[in-house]
C-alpha cells in the first residue's frame, strides 16, 4: 500500500533538482499525495523554452497565460519531465504522473497561496 511509503521515500529536494535541470522549467514543487504511487509537479515554466517547444510541435499561442492551460502542450511538458526524471537516474515512484503549469512566479508572499490554488487543478491526477 503506497500511503504513506510514498512521502518517506521521496527526497523531495532531490527530485526538485533533478527536474528543474529539464530546459522547460524555471521553478517546480513535486508533491506526492498519501494515498498515490507516484508524485506530480507543479512548475512556473521558462517562459522562452516553453514557446520554442510549443512552437516545434504546432500548438498556437504568444502568452504564458494562455499556453500554461493547453493540454496538448501539457502533455509534451510532462514527457519532458518524466525523460528529465530518467536522464537523472529516477524510476518508479520518482517519476512525476502528472504536470500543472502556472503563469505566476512563486515569491516568499504567495507561495503558499500558488501551491494550494494549483493542488486543486492536480484533481485528476490525485
Amino acid at each position: 500500500m503506497p500511503t504513506k511509503r510514498i512521502e518517506s521515500c521521496l527526497h523531495f529536494g532531490q527530485l526538485e533538482s533533478i527536474y528543474r535541470s529539464a530546459p522547460v522549467v524555471g521553478n517546480i514543487c513535486v508533491y506526492a499525495a498519501q494515498d498515490k504511487a507516484k508524485p506530480v509537479a507543479i512548475i512556473v515554466p521558462n517562459e522562452g523554452n516553453l514557446k520554442s517547444l510549443a512552437q516545434q510541435n504546432g500548438i498556437s499561442g504568444e502568452d504564458l497565460s494562455e499556453l500554461v492551460h493547453d493540454e496538448q502542450l501539457n502533455e509534451l511538458v510532462l514527457k519532458e519531465l518524466q525523460a528529465q526524471g530518467k536522464k537523472g537516474g529516477l524510476a518508479g515512484i520518482e517519476i512525476v504522473e502528472g504536470v500543472v503549469m502556472s503563469d505566476e512566479e512563486w515569491t516568499p508572499q504567495n507561495v503558499s497561496a500558488c501551491v494550494n490554488v494549483y493542488l486543486v487543478h492536480l484533481t485528476d491526477y490525485l
